[in-house]
């Protein structure tokens, strides 16, 4: 299950578009790059911030504009 793989349960609104969509399939959505993920993708996302980043975005300052999303 995904929200294990990430050690928390996604918030509402997420798993209930993941349940109805589970992503977009293609990568055209608005501002250029950015997508809607599916389940795999999501967790995959994760596991590759966390091997670059750690613990490291949640430890940021609230006024850090990378605290959120970091550098990426």
């Amino acid at each position: 299950m995904a929200e294990q793989a990430i050690g928390q349960p996604f918030p509402e609104p997420l798993a209930e578009s993941l349940l109805r969509h589970n992503g977009m399939g293609h990568y055209d959505l608005l501002p250029p790059f950015w997508s809607l993920l599916d389940v795999q993708s999501t967790v995959n996302a994760w596991q590759t911030r966390m091997k670059i980043y750690g613990d490291e975005p949640a430890g940021a300052e609230e006024s850090d504009p990378d605290g959120e999303y970091g550098p990426w």
